[in-house]
């Protein structure tokens, strides 16, 4: 019986080097997968958690109002609002009056219930308002209206959620 277990095991010993190839063969693809994907997450996960905002845009003869309807506060140097292409970037937030941008509580941030205002000189209703949020992995589109030359529509007519 023993010579008959000792002829069996060194018939398989070709089998168990086929295995051991198999099986290093698997560990190195596992290996070279995991590297790829550890390259390439980080590249395709972003880390900026945009602000979440409902606003409404209309205006008053020449006066542009964007309202903050809720959502997440936004503080001024990560906002740029953008009428008919120019960017509006003297948005001051610190003062309680209504000057030239801004109605607020005076802290820095856009938060829900307060207004931005802006006074258009030249009496013309504008045709597009885009609100841009600045974060650190770049810029995003929060808001965007276009209207074909007949102004912004009353309060809660244009509302947009990102």
């Amino acid at each position: 019986m023993l010579d008959a277990i000792q002829a069996r095991l060194s018939e398989d010993e070709n089998a168990v080097s086929e295995l051991i190839g198999t099986i290093l063969l698997i560990s190195i693809m596992t290996l070279a997968v995991s590297i790829v994907a550890l390259a390439i997450i980080p590249i395709l996960s972003s880390d900026t958690s945009l602000p979440s905002v409902q606003v409404t845009a209309f205006n008053d003869t020449d006066i542009l109002y964007i309202r903050h309807m809720g959502g997440d506060s936004i503080h001024e140097n990560n906002l740029r609002i953008l009428i008919d292409g120019i960017d509006h970037d003297d948005l001051d937030l610190t003062t309680n009056q209504i000057q030239g941008w801004a109605q607020s509580d005076g802290d820095g941030l856009w938060e829900p219930g307060e207004t931005l205002s802006y006074d258009f000189p030249d009496l013309t209703t504008p045709a597009t308002i885009i609100i841009v949020y600045d974060g650190d992995g770049g810029s995003y589109v929060l808001y965007s209206v276009t209207q074909d030359g007949t102004g912004i529509p009353p309060p809660g007519v244009t509302e947009a959620t990102p």
